[in-house]
């Protein structure tokens, strides 16, 4: 893989160095013994989304959803980072439009890594919540951006009111660097066991020295 910070810093974009290197250090996690397709909602000119077109093997599609696909802005990343294009699925819609856009049957809990940074409105945060139920995978993550934003306190309001509702579809993981990640419930103590365990040494493989607080 000829993924590198320099080379995703170069593309447009709010995606800073240290989810640069806690998303390797998760998707590098995943990829013992996860499989599965990824999928973002709001991709811009394509700076988180060449992280996922890196890691997504052969045999899995990346889809990406957006208002507006800048196709020619995604192929300058997506070649600046050594990704090929294959197997990627662009949506030019809203998120809400999204159950009616894509086979929800096919799709069920088929997805390994979920971000969502659209809307940011209540509504559109729980409905996107809705759609990540139906097609997370038990082993996957789900990313919600600028969560804890004093701009946009509905992505951690709607987030949280979701997982009061629904307890049994996801619990909050973990915080950090402007992005909530949640997982399924029964996949909590593997991901825990990795946070408590490794994630301190995979970031600092990444250049990324940090503190981990476990809270209740």
């Amino acid at each position: 893989m000829t993924l590198t910070w320099q080379k995703v810093d170069a593309i447009p974009g709010w995606f800073g160095a240290h989810s640069y290197a806690l998303w390797r250090s998760l998707l590098d996690f995943q990829a013992e013994n996860v499989r599965g397709d990824l999928f973002e909602i709001g991709v811009w000119r394509g700076r988180s989304a060449s992280v996922l077109a890196s890691y997504r093997r052969p045999d899995e599609t990346l889809y990406l959803c957006d208002i507006q696909v800048d196709a020619p802005a995604l192929s300058t990343a997506f070649e600046g980072v050594g990704a090929k294009g294959r197997n990627i699925v662009t949506i030019a819609a809203p998120s809400s439009e999204l159950p009616g856009r894509l086979d929800m049957r096919a799709m069920h809990q088929t997805v390994r890594w979920m971000h969502i940074d659209g809307e940011h409105t209540g509504s559109a945060v729980y409905s996107e919540l809705e759609l990540a139920h139906q097609i997370v995978r038990s082993d996957g993550l789900v990313v919600i951006d600028d969560f804890f934003s004093p701009r946009y306190p509905a992505n951690t309001t709607e987030a949280v009111r979701y997982l009061e509702k629904n307890p049994f579809h996801f619990r909050l993981l973990a915080v950090a660097f402007n992005r909530g990640y949640f997982c399924r419930p029964e996949s909590v103590p593997r991901y825990m066991d990795f946070i408590a365990g490794g994630l301190s040494r995979a970031l600092h493989a990444y250049d990324c020295p940090s503190t981990i607080f476990k809270t209740t």
